[in-house]
């Protein structure tokens, strides 16, 4: 199989099957969390963290599916474990808020490997004419973040819900804008 053809078939497996098989395990986990609430959640945090948990990952997904021109194996491998790291950050961050849990350090592990495979990505993975310095930025900046969280604030919920917060209004500013770059750009490598 060459180059071109293993590429599409990683890049057709993470976008097509991965990701959608996670977003529907995140849907069941949310659904089944919300059933079992206790009275002491707070609702409001709860629910926040739901809503920027999709649109973070939704965001994700998105650069995954811009990255379609250059994905390799190694964006291949590093997109499943950031699938399964956001899972499990994820799953902690819920668990925890539901269940008055005081540890979310897996919530913050998981964004200081995420972001380590993020710069990993970004140096060494893109090619040279498409890294942006906002994105790299980004993504050391979360890393930062994430390792903070991880010694200071992993036994107060609420930060995670902080953290992803500020996480998604950044990635969602600095994401987007390169994620419309990257589809614009191979929409108009299409017409040629």
């Amino acid at each position: 199989m060459n180059k071109n053809k293993s590429s599409v078939v990683y890049h057709t497996l993470i976008s097509n099957l991965y990701y959608p098989a996670l977003l529907g395990a995140f849907f069941y986990i949310f659904i089944e969390n919300f059933s079992k609430i206790k009275l002491e959640t707070n609702i409001f945090i709860y629910l926040c963290s739901l809503l920027l948990i999709i649109i973070s990952f939704s965001i994700d997904y998105l650069y995954t599916i811009a990255s379609k021109s250059f994905y390799s194996i190694f964006h291949f491998v590093s997109d499943i474990l950031i699938i399964i790291l956001l899972f499990l950050g994820y799953s902690n961050l819920i668990e925890s808020l539901n269940n008055n849990n005081t540890n979310i350090g897996l919530f913050f592990f998981s964004f200081v490997a995420i972001h380590s495979i993020f710069i990993l990505w970004d140096l060494f993975f893109i090619p040279q004419i498409e890294r942006k310095s906002s994105i790299i930025a980004f993504d050391f900046v979360g890393f930062i973040l994430a390792l903070i969280g991880f010694f200071f604030f992993r036994a107060i919920p609420v930060f995670g819900t902080i953290f992803l917060l500020l996480h998604t209004i950044a990635y969602f500013y600095f994401g987007l804008k390169y994620i419309s770059t990257l589809l614009n750009k191979e929409e108009t490598d299409e017409f040629k």
